[in-house]
């Protein structure tokens, strides 16, 4: 079952999450798993590349 977030997520911007996991898979996709207690909070950042995620190599 998939839900609608809130707020609703918008391409290009940054946003700090709260309670999250990430799972990285062989190839290479990511999976953020965000659920009813996660809190999500909208970052004014003038530009979102400086925050764009880079999975570590294990």
């Amino acid at each position: 079952m998939f839900a609608k977030s809130s707020p609703p997520l918008i391409r290009n911007s940054v946003y700090k999450f709260y309670s999250t996991n990430v799972h990285e898979f062989e190839d290479k996709s990511v999976l953020l798993v965000v659920t009813e207690h996660t809190k999500i909070e909208l970052k004014n950042i003038e530009d979102y590349r400086e925050f764009v995620w880079t999975p570590k190599n294990q």
